[in-house]
């Protein structure tokens, strides 16, 4: 499995506007081959956000690229946001809690 990290930094209090974009997109994402999930995840303190998804392979990552790309851009410029980094790993371990 590979994952793609992407960091902002921004204003707090436009935060919401950041979330409003990555959720107008849930959807599209879903849709996208390889397509395995996904988690944002914001500091309300200092305006940071950081974006994780995951994809079953580096072609399914690489294919979906240019699009993340261009959504990543227009979450930010909407909540007056910068994109700090973006990166790619493969996820090496994965820990799932217990089936309950």
């Amino acid at each position: 499995m590979i994952a793609r990290l992407s960091t902002y930094d921004g204003p707090a209090d436009r935060l919401a506007d950041l979330v409003g974009g990555m959720e107008k997109n849930r959807d599209a994402l879903r849709g996208m081959d390889g397509f395995v999930g996904a988690y944002m995840l914001v500091d309300r303190s200092n305006g940071t956000a950081l974006t994780v998804t995951l994809w079953e392979s580096e072609a399914a990552e690489a294919a979906s690229a240019a699009e993340a790309a261009r959504w990543r851009r227009d979450a930010a410029d909407a909540a007056a946001h910068g994109i700090a980094d973006v990166h790619v790993y493969e996820v090496a371990v994965q820990v799932k809690a217990p089936a309950r």
